[in-house]
């Protein structure tokens, strides 16, 4: 082996790593070129994924996803981008701009389990049981009509959390009759 060569590989790998977009640069790029998918796909990467959203951050990701929504008139690939809005407004906090975005999303792609359950994951952090149950319910019943690999996670999911939130219910009855 050429010993000359590995001082030149080595520093040619350290480079490439230095240099590597973070899925927002990487998404801006993808609308750019017109691949909405992997654009929407980087940015749910990036919402997940990054600890603090500076207001900058939000700001592109907003436009970006406006871009991808004016533009586009593909029907799976606008309730992405409405998940997307909807898990940027959770991570801020503006729960009420979540629900509504995940419900535009659930209109646009009604043969995905992940709308509800997320949908039914927010009611049950409100405490409005009732609600989570029901949106659970409809994962399970998504899953149940179309049956693949994702809609079948989210109803595990949802079976989960409406278990969880009936223990918690007949603990909180036990709890009031022993009073």
């Amino acid at each position: 082996m050429n010993l000359d060569v590995q001082p030149v590989l080595v520093s040619t790998l350290f480079f490439q790593v230095q240099n590597q977009l973070d899925d927002l640069e990487l998404g801006k790029i993808y609308v750019a070129k017109k691949d909405y998918p992997k654009a929407l796909e980087a940015f749910g990467r990036y919402i997940e994924k990054k600890e603090k959203l500076s207001a900058q951050n939000v700001r592109d990701l907003k436009s970006f996803i406006g871009q991808i929504l004016h533009k586009s008139k593909n029907k799976p690939i606008l309730a992405e981008c409405h998940i997307r809005l909807a898990e940027l407004n959770s991570r801020l906090g503006v729960v009420s701009q979540a629900i509504k975005e995940y419900q535009i999303a659930a209109r646009l792609a009604s043969n995905r389990g992940l709308i509800p359950l997320r949908l039914g994951g927010i009611y049950e952090y409100l405490t409005k049981y009732d609600e989570a149950i029901n949106y659970y319910q409809r994962t399970i019943n998504i899953f149940l009509i179309n049956k693949n690999e994702e809609n079948k996670k989210c109803a595990e999911l949802a079976d989960e959390g409406k278990k969880r939130i009936i223990d918690l219910l007949e603990k909180l009855r036990r709890s009031q009759e022993k009073i």
